[in-house]
């Protein structure tokens, strides 16, 4: 028993025995290979130092391109007037540069405004009427617009004669003169009715009323609220017929660019609440109620602000100046009505002229004008055929690049209202 029981013992102890030497070669292993690694990794990390050692140093220049938040406003703004970069003032205008005689002449800057109230809409429609449209236009009082040759006004005249114009004394006040602004006035440069009734005197009449020249007139139309020239010419150049819907439209027509319009660019249609169906247009007092609209208009505008636009008589004042004044470089018929004898060829080479010679309002005055009495067939078919038409609203006819005025040499305006005239 003793001899079994020691057997078993040392058997026992040769497998611990085993185990334990096992075990020690398997750390043995496992750490000689840490030290293999950690041999390994010092090997690589001197490599990599001495190949960073060993590397050239190497400066590298980098430009970058910087961009101020200012010149990214500049670039990101739609305004007509752009502003350099890196600057907050508001940029100045280029000073016009005239050539002549290859010398240049630098001009000073003139002010100028928006305007709303132009000829240029209802030159476009004169130049398509039919004879008949053109008697029915005539029985209105409103003939001497038959000859009207007319496309646009010069901005800075306008601006200058309403700068000067005082709605309390009714005086335009010149620097050497006064020219008073009364219906006699308005008579002699547009040749209206002038004498008759006054529309403040007629009473208000409501546009559902059978009587009211609005209530057929207006089912043309989608919206007589937002009505807009755009849509009254069309109307107009559409048909030939002399009805009453042509005597309202053209009346129309003819408030909103010799008389007034309004701030917002939609057709004024305030003067057709005081008309009657029966009411004959020629014997309103057009005159008088121009210069009501021109003193109107001359209260609310406000030329420091840039979104303001005059709405009022801007062809009268122009027509005014030109009346007023001798011009030594342009010599023009003297005669009444003066719309009839001034172009806008002729107009716009005044403008530069004056602009070139030091502004305006400075020149000889012309003496008083001895009446003539009006004669209405001066105003032929041949003379108001059309020299100048309507504009396609795309380019500007006092564009700066424009040829000297030349009386012996037929203008590009006078092609393209020829071409006008035959498409209409």
């Amino acid at each position: 028993m003793y001899v079994l029981f020691f057997t078993n013992t040392i058997f026992v102890m040769k497998i611990v025995f085993k185990k334990g030497n096992v075990d020690s070669s398997r750390e043995t292993r496992s750490s000689s290979k840490r030290e293999k690694a950690n041999e390994v990794s010092q090997t690589r990390s001197k490599t990599s130092k001495k190949t960073v050692i060993e590397q050239p140093k190497v400066k590298l220049r980098v430009k970058v391109k910087t961009v101020s938040k200012k010149r990214e406003l500049s670039d990101e703004d739609d305004s007509d007037f752009q502003s350099r970069p890196g600057s907050s003032k508001k940029p100045k205008r280029e000073t016009k540069v005239l050539k002549k005689d290859k010398t240049s002449v630098v001009i000073k800057e003139f002010p100028s405004l928006k305007n709303r109230c132009s000829p240029e809409s209802l030159l476009g429609v004169i130049q398509g009427l039919s004879r008949e449209q053109k008697d029915c236009v005539r029985a209105m009082g409103f003939g001497s617009l038959l000859g009207m040759r007319m496309i646009d006004v010069p901005l800075n005249i306008v601006y200058y004669v309403l700068d000067h114009f005082n709605f309390e004394s009714l005086k335009v006040e010149f620097d050497n003169c006064e020219v008073s602004v009364d219906s006699k006035s308005v008579q002699e440069m547009l040749g209206l009715p002038s004498g008759g009734s006054l529309l403040s005197n007629m009473d208000y009449i409501s546009e559902n009323n059978e009587e009211s020249c609005m209530f057929e007139w207006k089912k043309q139309f989608e919206n007589i609220d937002k009505l807009r020239l755009k849509q009254l010419k069309n109307e107009l150049v559409q048909t030939s017929a002399a009805d009453d819907n042509f005597k309202i439209n053209f009346l129309v027509l003819f408030i909103n660019t010799f008389c007034e319009s309004t701030s917002m660019g939609k057709c004024n249609l305030n003067p057709l609440y005081l008309i009657r169906r029966d009411t004959d247009l020629s014997s309103i007092e057009w005159c008088d109620y121009i210069v009501d609209f021109l003193v109107r208009t001359k209260k609310v505008y406000n030329p420091e602000k840039e979104s303001s636009f005059f709405y009022g008589p801007a062809t009268y004042l122009m027509l005014l100046y030109v009346d007023t004044f001798k011009f030594d470089h342009l010599q023009v018929t003297r005669k009444r009505p003066t719309i009839f004898y001034w172009t806008s060829e002729k107009i716009r080479f005044l403008e530069d002229i004056l602009q070139e010679s030091g502004g305006f309002g400075c020149g000889h005055v012309n003496e008083a004008y001895v009446e003539e009495e009006f004669q209405e067939s001066e105003y032929n078919e041949e003379e108001s055929g059309g020299d100048e038409v309507e504009s396609d609203g795309e380019e500007d006819l006092c564009d700066e690049d424009e040829e000297d005025f030349d009386v012996n040499k037929v203008s590009d305006v006078e092609v393209i209202l020829q071409f006008y005239s035959f498409m209409i």
